[in-house]
């Protein structure tokens, strides 16, 4: 019987085919020296397609209305006018004190009632020109400082009223909605120019480790929500998606830069953080961990090409 030759090569297409019908290339290291000849984005469909299914959402459980309903989150709406900057907690004194001013006039009492003595002049009235270089009061502490133990009971009811058209203007001017109420978002994103089984070796991890030989299904497991999902920073203005998850002029010359557009329910909105990153001028929508997207189109910056054959969903 003759003997049967195989070559490495053989080998490399046998594994090649058994990973591709079983699904679990990117779940597994290989070890081979050579490269598959497969676009890169491409692979990152195949990661899409192992995380999610196509389809579309399902309808919202909620919608933007909902959001009304929580006191909470209108006090905390209109209050997030007062934070200056991202990592400064300190308060804005020109919103602060015109709003103390709306605040007296609501409330039909002497500002003498509400406000502490050491923030009214000599006629017991607000200074504004005394606040006008700045308060040194904090997010957490302002009320305590400023407003009487009478004051800080009727503050809450005072700011969610306001709170309402706070929270208003952020979905009237900002949020993009189809007909079910599910919100229109963006993400751009940079994939490294390296094949599925190739190793490139100066990529920085994000946990601080050192440099190490790092393979494409370890980058999207270390970028893409750490292999969970694709990300839960989305934007929400048309062209205001920007990414930062690779180098575009990184070890291997160059990246494919790609842009996913879709659609989310209300209810995967971390609204709260939203709100904050607004405040920061970033048009950023802060989705759940829990979010499901719908991506209908995936665009890549250097041909205009749409890498989608029809809608996903897959986990943030």
């Amino acid at each position: 019987m003759p003997k049967i030759q195989i070559t490495e090569n053989d080998i490399y297409k046998m594994v090649r085919g058994v990973l591709k019908e079983l699904h679990y290339g990117q779940q597994l290291q290989i070890p081979f020296e050579g490269e598959i000849d497969t676009p890169n984005y491409k692979q990152f469909i195949e990661y899409l397609e192992t995380i999610g299914h196509y389809g579309k959402l399902h309808n919202p459980a909620t919608s933007v209305n909902d959001w009304f309903k929580d006191p909470e989150l209108l006090q905390f709406a209109f209050e997030t006018r007062f934070i200056q900057s991202y990592g400064d907690p300190s308060i804005d004194s020109f919103y602060l004190t015109r709003t103390l001013e709306d605040f007296l006039s609501w409330s039909n009492r002497p500002a003498k009632d509400l406000i502490n003595p050491g923030w009214l002049n000599s006629d017991g009235e607000l200074d504004f020109d005394e606040w006008s270089d700045g308060l040194g009061l904090y997010e957490d502490t302002w009320k305590q400082e400023v407003l009487t133990a009478e004051a800080q009971r009727m503050w809450p009811a005072f700011a969610r009223i306001h709170g309402k058209g706070c929270l208003s203007s952020f979905i009237e001017y900002n949020l993009h909605m189809n007909d079910l109420g599910q919100i229109q978002v963006e993400r751009e994103i940079t994939i490294p120019k390296a094949n599925k089984y190739s190793k490139f070796p100066q990529y920085q991890r994000k946990d601080g480790e050192q440099p190490k030989d790092l393979d494409y299904y370890e980058f999207l497991t270390n970028n893409m929500n750490y292999g969970r999902g694709i990300g839960v920073c989305w934007a929400y203005a048309k062209g205001a998606a920007e990414s930062y998850n690779a180098d575009p002029y990184g070890p291997q010359g160059g990246c494919d830069t790609i842009t996913m557009y879709g659609w989310v329910n209300p209810e995967s909105v971390d609204i709260k953080t939203s709100l904050e990153l607004e405040i920061m001028d970033e048009c950023e929508l802060r989705l759940k961990a829990s979010a499901l997207v719908q991506i209908d189109r995936i665009i890549m910056r250097e041909n205009g090409q749409n890498l989608l054959k029809s809608s996903i969903v897959v986990p943030a």
